[in-house]
């Protein structure tokens, strides 16, 4: 659906799209919606292209959150920040779709080129993608209490997390590599570095935030070892 104000108008419209079963809001900007109809068989959109949407939905929130050291953080950026968690959550909901359409239909691993194995994996790897989203939807909200003057731990912690994500959503998945070994011993000092701050962290907000990146970096930790198995 296209159209000058698009989004706005069309109210109705996707309200009466909720009667239909399987039809979603793919995505919605000003001027265009996008539907998709997930009650029938599509071998145009794999899990994989799901991951790769969720995955670019991740860096822009890191991107979005660089906003905060970089200039300054107002309401509308927590609302950017939200739209992004928002997307990324309809792009998680449409994967497990996805996911249970090939397990009521095994033939369609023969189409998507996919077995039980990388199904598995990959849906490991859209739910924690899911999880880091929530947990810096929930940051995001809170830079809002941030004092400037707190910006270089909002920084090191950013950049420290997004650049341990980026080398576990690219690390080559073979069983034990060095490079994972390598990243978890570096990410248990990382989590004690941050468990030390937390003592003499007085703002609230900055402790919520130092908790929930503990718990990113947990995560990925998880996740690096779930797709190396």
């Amino acid at each position: 659906i296209e159209g000058e104000n698009v989004a706005s108008t069309s109210l109705k419209i996707l309200q009466d799209l909720n009667d239909f079963i399987g039809l979603d809001v793919m995505e919605q900007k000003k001027d265009i919606i996008v539907l998709k109809n997930f009650s029938s068989y599509d071998t145009e959109t794999s899990l994989y292209s799901l991951l790769k949407k969720m995955d670019v939905g991740i860096r822009n929130i890191f991107d979005i959150i660089r906003i905060f050291y970089s200039k300054s953080f107002h309401e509308e950026d927590v609302l950017e920040l939200s739209l992004q968690h928002e997307y990324n959550g309809r792009v998680y909901l449409f994967a497990l779709k996805l996911i249970n359409s090939i397990l009521d239909s095994p033939q369609l691993m023969r189409v998507f080129k996919i077995d039980y194995r990388q199904l598995t994996k990959e849906h490991i790897m859209i739910n924690s993608l899911k999880q880091i989203s929530s947990y810096f939807n929930q940051i995001g909200k809170l830079l809002l209490f941030i004092e400037k003057k707190d910006s270089h731990i909002i920084k090191e912690i950013i950049e420290t997390i997004d650049n341990k994500y980026r080398t576990i959503i690219t690390m080559p998945k073979s069983s034990l590599s060095r490079e994972l070994l390598l990243t978890l011993h570096e990410s248990k000092r990382y989590s004690n570095k941050l468990e030390s701050a937390l003592k003499r962290i007085k703002n609230p907000s900055l402790v919520e935030i130092v908790s929930y990146s503990l718990a990113v970096n947990a995560l990925l930790d998880q996740l690096a070892i779930e797709i190396m198995v």
